[in-house]
């Protein structure tokens, strides 16, 4: 029996650890993305529960922290992900692809 209730509060407070730092670290990862492009933050967070539900937890955690840490230059897969993700979503907002 008190096994039981020692799993159980393990496993809220790691749902609860996941929850704080999944808010915490995706709306920095939202803010830090939305200034390397010219689309609505809004979009940005979009884009990113769009690849919650086709990542593992794991694998989201990953895409999360990448986004915030990683360099402009690193962030050119997500950047062209984004960008098909807008030509799909909000073609309004679609990243030119040519560079200066």
């Amino acid at each position: 029996m008190i096994h039981i209730v020692i799993l159980a509060v393990m496993v809220l407070l790691y749902f609860v650890g996941w929850s704080r730092f999944g808010t915490r670290e995706l709306r920095n990862a939202a803010k830090r993305f939305s200034e390397l492009i010219p689309a609505p933050q809004e979009l940005v967070i979009e884009w990113i529960m769009y690849n919650k539900q086709i990542l593992d937890i794991n694998e989201f955690q990953r895409f999360i922290i990448h986004l915030n840490r990683a360099s402009t230059e690193d962030l050119k897969p997500e950047l062209d992900s984004f960008s098909h993700y807008l030509e799909i979503h909000a073609p309004e907002y679609v990243i030119s692809r040519t560079h200066s």
